[in-house]
């Protein structure tokens, strides 16, 4: 509802109202948005009566001071998507004024007109001044002269900034065009407001795309310099962010579950609550910290207290997590279970025809390898046998934090593969008598502490959002585009 509602508001006003006016009132947005996360998670208490926006950064735990910052990032950068916006306010207003200027031309028999003739004079002469030639007297005094200097600003500050993330010749070989970031500078003649009419659609996608890259780098440079000042619990706030921010999928059921048609992907609060500890670490209430920790817990009275606290609780879950506890196993069964369901929901909601759950049809007969596959079903490109695998314990345990989960999802792969060889052999070879369509194996690999997907994920949902396209417009509804 955050992401969603309240933080995504911000940004209508932000392409309405220039830097200049709407700076300060965006960063109480900002502030305001982060309290109300962190009261959400139990991470802070708001007294009676005081507003989300004025509550001090006093008050905030110091842990979650630390990463507020990655909670800001999107989530396929290991953050929860609550954006920044006051960061994004130059962005938003040449997106917006380039929209503008786009949808005001009319095609009149050969001729295009401008519907907003004010708006036009105001970019032509920012374009003017950029390139220092005089305006006219007309504009001394005027107040439209205000919005010429705005603009001019916000331009500037954007083409500055994306011409040092993205310099010119920096496009990788195999990146669309349109995709990288010097995109826009490239049709805009080097970056010209005088070629605004030139800029992609969606502009304010193409130019937002600096301003993200240098918050990821701000939240990075924070973590180490933190790890440098030996802060309590900073080696891990560093090296979760590069676990989740290299893991494939992370953060994509903040994306995903208030689009889920039939509420597949709904949380409990508790499980959310220990979802989030789990990715970004934070304090727990009480009642909620599994036994084991008895009196070692400090009482959380000094800011060394708090986060030796979060550390602890931390440790406390991650063995728990990774343990064989009957308990654990359970839950692990249980979690199994519902990404079965989640994708069945999926197949289904694209009209995967025949989806079926653990068929116990599927490779009959009594063979030593014999593996009974949790779905089956038929996509338009041909038969699939579907088996989903999680990765439970901290993939940085075996690997570098930055590949760890795309590691631990392409061993899983290889092994799942390995053991339904035999009997995808047999199920072919059966196929191939009767001059039926062989299946194909998928391993549905997923690390657990990160959201991080395998390949063989990744490739069946790209063919399950191309089949949902079909569908029609509704399908943008469910989060599938």
């Amino acid at each position: 509802c955050l992401q969603f509602s309240a933080n995504s508001q911000d940004v209508h006003m932000l392409r309405s109202i220039p830097p200049r006016l709407v700076d300060e009132a965006a960063g109480l947005h900002d502030d305001g948005v982060m309290a109300a996360v962190a009261a959400t998670y139990k991470q802070l208490e708001i007294p009676e009566g005081m507003n989300c926006c004025d509550v001090p950064q006093e008050m905030l735990h110091p842990h979650f001071r630390s990463i507020k910052g990655r909670l800001a990032l999107q989530t396929f950068k290991g953050g929860m998507g609550m954006r920044a916006w006051r960061q994004y306010q130059n962005p938003a207003f040449v997106g917006m004024v380039s929209l503008t200027m786009m949808s005001a031309q009319h095609e009149i028999g050969d001729l295009t007109h401008c519907a907003f003739p004010a708006v036009a004079a105001v970019i032509g002469a920012a374009a003017k001044v950029e390139r220092g030639v005089a305006l006219s007297t007309d504009w001394k005094g005027c107040a439209a002269m205000e919005m010429v200097t705005d603009l001019g600003k916000a331009w500037e500050h954007c083409r500055a900034q994306t011409k040092a993330e993205f310099p010119a010749g920096s496009r990788h070989r195999d990146q669309e065009r349109s995709e990288w970031g010097g995109y826009w500078i490239e049709e805009t003649n080097g970056g010209r407001i005088d070629s605004i009419l030139r800029m992609p659609p969606q502009a304010q996608r193409h130019v937002s795309k600096a301003q993200k890259r240098i918050a990821v780098k701000q939240v990075r440079v924070q973590m180490e310099r933190e790890v440098y000042e030996k802060k309590m619990g900073a080696t891990r706030r560093l090296a979760d962010l590069d676990e989740y921010e290299a893991a494939d999928g992370c953060g994509a059921y903040y994306d995903s579950v208030p689009w889920m048609e039939g509420g597949e992907m709904n949380v409990p609060d508790v499980e959310e609550l220990y979802n989030y500890v789990l990715m970004y670490g934070g304090e727990l209430p009480t009642a909620l910290i599994p036994p084991g920790l008895g009196t070692a817990l400090p009482v959380p009275r000094t800011e060394e207290a708090k986060l030796t606290r979060v550390v602890m609780v931390r440790r406390h879950l991650d063995h728990i997590v990774e343990s064989n506890m009957a308990a654990v196993n359970k839950v692990r069964t249980k979690t199994h279970n519902k990404v079965q369901k989640i994708w069945i929901a999926l197949l289904k909601n694209v009209g995967a025809a025949g989806t079926d759950w653990e068929p116990r049809a599927w490779d009959m007969g009594k063979h030593n390898s014999h593996h009974r596959p949790d779905i089956t079903t038929t996509l338009p490109c041909g038969k699939k046998v579907l088996d989903v695998k999680m990765v439970w314990a901290r993939c940085t345990t075996q690997h570098a934090a930055a590949e760890a989960s795309k590691k631990e999802t392409e061993a899983v792969e290889a092994t799942c593969h390995a053991e339904y060889g035999p009997g995808m052999d047999r199920v072919n070879a059966r196929q191939r008598e009767i001059g039926g369509q062989e299946d194909e194996m998928i391993c549905l690999a997923f690390a657990a502490r990160t959201g991080g997907w395998g390949a063989d994920a990744k490739g069946l949902w790209e063919k399950l959002v191309d089949m949902a396209k079909d569908k029609g417009e509704e399908a943008d509804l469910y989060g599938m585009q």
